[in-house]
């Protein structure tokens, strides 16, 4: 029954009917909650469901309660030192950034992070990417210097899992390059974007989204032409 249930509220999340979806998954709580009681991690797992479908429907607040009580079972139930409790504090995190809440999205992401790097091996993509959450929750804070500090950690990290000829290297080194002129070190900025660029020659007969290597040549060109350096900035938009 609840394995049905739950299948058709996939079915109507796919076709947008996130009213129907969220209607089934209160009925698919109604019956775990009858069978199992208020604390089972499978209750936890029909919340995240639920905040899932919210989320999609931009409807953050109602999201953000499924979310903690889906947390709170799983706290309960599961402890702090566990995968999916790190998930929650991913998820909730991202909320509070959609609500425009970096700091509080910054603290959920350290919490994830912290109990994720107790299971999973340094280079696995799920760290990687609550490197780059943090990033961009430290930006939007402002904090270019300690956002500059964890995108070289991402970067050392990305060198190592495909050396330097990838586009996700390409990618980290504009990253850096922005976050480096927002503290007005256009010198510095200049020499990561430099790096990008030798990346994208290397790959240019290889596998590159032409759109990484639009935007790196487009930021190179235009940290020059902010040095005054009007014809070597040409010369590049001229390329691209």
């Amino acid at each position: 029954m609840i394995e049905q249930l739950i299948a058709l509220c996939f079915a109507k999340f796919k076709q947008g009917n996130h009213k129907e979806a969220i209607q089934i998954l209160e009925r698919v709580l109604e019956i775990q909650t009858k069978e199992l009681g208020e604390y089972d991690p499978a209750i936890a797992v029909t919340f995240t469901y639920m905040a899932e479908v919210l989320t999609t429907a931009g409807k953050f607040n109602q999201a953000m309660e499924k979310r903690n009580r889906a947390l709170k079972i799983q706290l309960k139930t599961l402890g702090e030192k566990h995968v999916d409790t790190a998930n929650s504090y991913r998820a909730i995190g991202n909320i509070f950034g959609h609500q425009g809440k970096p700091k509080k999205a910054e603290e959920m992401y350290r919490k994830a992070l912290g109990i994720k790097q107790e299971f999973l091996p340094p280079n696995h993509p799920e760290l990687m990417d609550l490197y780059q959450r943090l990033c961009l929750s430290l930006k939007t804070q402002g904090k270019f210097s300690e956002a500059t500090k964890m995108h070289k950690r991402l970067l050392a990290k990305q060198l190592e899992i495909h050396g330097e000829d990838h586009q996700s290297v390409v990618v980290s080194y504009n990253a850096i390059a922005g976050l480096l002129k927002d503290q007005n070190r256009l010198d510095d900025a200049l020499q990561m974007i430099e790096k990008g660029v030798e990346i994208c020659n290397r790959l240019q007969r290889g596998n590159i989204d032409k759109s990484i290597m639009g935007a790196t040549l487009n930021n190179k060109a235009k940290y020059l032409f902010e040095q005054g350096k009007f014809e070597a900035a040409a010369e590049i938009l001229n390329k691209v």
